[in-house]
């Protein structure tokens, strides 16, 4: 299947980029704890499709910066860590109902899954 060299980019850079988004939705004070997880729940799913998509596509040819070149079993574990981490979003959405530090929660779960989808692209600890 045949992908323009710009849109593997954007769908491999994707699932950081709406993560990091997320990692500042609990700064918006005028929005609610319920509209902050809606607001996650629907990054997550779309950083969910963009590593799905990436993980689809043949990464070989594609010019990434060095330090960003990602390997099918880095890919495949991107989709399952984005996965879980939907579905962690989900069930924490409903069972944090009326919990205090929810806000924060929500930035340290984002921050986390952006953290491990830069790791898995990079390929490398260092």
């Amino acid at each position: 299947m045949a992908i323009p060299h710009v849109l593997f980019t954007a769908c491999a850079l994707a699932p950081a980029a709406l993560m990091l988004a997320a990692l500042l939705l609990p700064q918006l004070h005028r929005v609610s704890v319920d509209g902050i997880w809606r607001a996650f729940l629907a990054l997550s799913g779309l950083a969910l499709l963009g590593t799905v998509i990436t993980a689809g596509v043949d990464p070989s040819g594609v010019q990434l910066p060095a330090a960003l070149q990602p390997t099918p079993f880095g890919l495949f574990v991107a989709v399952l860590v984005q996965l879980l981490g939907t579905v962690i979003g989900g069930f924490s959405a409903r069972y944090l109902h009326g919990e205090a530090g929810q806000r924060r929660y929500v930035a340290a779960l984002a921050g986390v899954l952006a953290a491990v989808h830069v790791l898995l692209l990079a390929n490398h600890w260092v």
